[in-house]
């Protein structure tokens, strides 16, 4: 296996950034290190020698996380949710739901067929029994294979283990034993993750911001039943308080938020704000895929529980009780909602703490995202720019806790907003504040 990937390796502007154009019959042109290369886009149908420049979208509802990697192969990472990376080598790298990560891989190998594996690594202590309120899973492993043209196609199954989950389908030519890739692991859901990887062009970011906003995520008691209709019971929440996403009784940007608004979980910034800061805490069990409507934000800092006493491997930590947390592992940990139980008191989090927390902060290059993990129990803090006008949705993009009201908006210089066209509908009691 060779050490280099496809893409100059670098930092800062020295590195070159790849330019992407896609043509009408499906055929991407790259052009890396001053050579043009043309790819068809014949999905698993690999020619060696070929660089191929795959963009992985996280098309999942409900499943939080993947870990992907391709056997024998450099990965080379040059984008992630749209913004260019200074390419880096990857081993493997998740993706969540909504995220996009580009990459570029050589066809360098011995001719065959190549394991692509995407591992569930939340649900893999599943596979071999269940836990309170969670059903077990068949398998947290799902494969697909790189063919190369010209070979046979892979006629191995994945084999059922005694005990629960699939051994993985073989490979086969060069597949068959597969040399090891040369990277770094890259996964977002650590902390260590988040500065290893740098934008191309570099965002620093201020030593205070203009505003700051302290959000809670959470869940509103009572306990659901199994009689309740779905989203009426537990509703969830991400907000200053402890508010659930109620539909405006006119849509926002028609009012300003100035009618049919009330008990509506959005905030109008200031408009001499520029830097908008968020300090977003889980108070919940499980982790949540948050996405940002109009802008990119710098990730400037990350709890690093997801590497200690709340990793994926301590699974006891989605049900440990809020008394026993407070002892073992956070004195400082909060509730969620005193109304709700899971059987038992298991809605909290860990919160931020900027006395002992802000030393962690990454404001020289913090990477750009309009996506983030928040990990269970956990806290993060990011910032965007309030430069686009408009009413913007923030929102977990979990498809169970989008409906139970995991939403807010923010509100960008509503001064500026654009008229309403008159081709557009509206609803409800209020008057649209200007048509052009």
């Amino acid at each position: 296996m060779a050490e280099r990937g496809c893409v100059p390796q670098g930092r800062g502007r020295a590195a070159r950034k790849p330019r992407v154009r896609r043509d009408r019959q499906g055929v991407v042109e790259r052009r890396l290190g001053g050579r043009l290369r043309r790819v068809p886009l014949a999905a698993g149908h690999r020619a060696a020698g070929q660089v191929l420049p795959p963009a992985f979208i996280g098309m999942m509802g409900q499943t939080q996380n993947f870990l992907i990697d391709m056997a024998g192969h450099n990965m080379t990472l040059i984008a992630v949710d749209g913004e260019d990376v200074v390419p880096v080598n990857v081993t493997q790298f998740n993706l969540h739901a909504g995220e996009r990560a580009d990459v570029v891989i050589c066809a360098d190998q011995e001719p065959g067929n190549y394991l692509m594996t995407a591992t569930y690594d939340l649900a893999c202590f599943l596979e071999k029994a269940p836990a309170p309120h969670m059903p077990k899973v068949d398998s947290c492993n799902f494969w697909a294979f790189l063919h190369y043209e010209g070979q046979a196609p892979p006629t191995s199954k994945a084999g059922k283990k005694l005990l629960g989950g699939y051994s993985p389908p073989a490979g086969t030519g060069g597949g068959e034993k597969p040399g090891k890739g040369t990277g770094i692991t890259w996964n977002t859901n650590e902390r260590s993750s988040w500065s290893a990887v740098r934008n191309l062009e570099v965002v620093p970011e201020p030593e205070q911001a203009d505003v700051t906003y302290v959000l809670d995520v959470g869940v509103v008691g009572p306990q659901f039943t199994p009689v309740d209709p779905y989203a009426t019971t537990d509703r969830m929440y991400m907000f200053t308080n402890h508010t659930p996403w109620k539909k405006p009784l006119t849509p926002l940007l028609h009012t300003r938020g100035q009618c049919g608004a009330e008990g509506v979980p959005f905030i109008e910034v200031p408009e001499n704000a520029t830097t908008v800061e968020l300090i977003i805490n889980n108070l919940s069990p499980t982790a949540h895929v948050l996405h940002m409507h109009g802008a990119s934000f710098s990730v400037i800092n990350y709890a690093p529980y997801s590497e200690s006493w709340c990793s994926a491997g301590h699974f006891e930590c989605f049900f440990l009780p809020l008394s026993v947390a407070k002892t073992l592992d956070c004195p400082g940990a909060r509730a969620g909602d005193p109304g709700t139980k899971f059987p038992y008191d298991a809605y909290w989090g860990c919160p931020y703490d900027a006395e002992k927390d802000s030393k962690g902060r990454m404001l020289e290059a913090p990477l750009q995202k309009d996506m983030i993990s928040l990990w269970r129990r956990s806290w993060a803090v990011i910032r965007f720019k309030a430069d686009n006008p408009g009413v913007w949705l923030f929102h977990c993009h979990m498809e169970q806790h989008i409906p139970t009201g995991q939403v807010m908006a923010f509100s960008i210089r509503p001064q500026e907003h654009p008229p309403i066209p008159h081709d557009v509908p509206t609803e409800g009691p209020c008057p649209v504040w200007s048509r052009p």
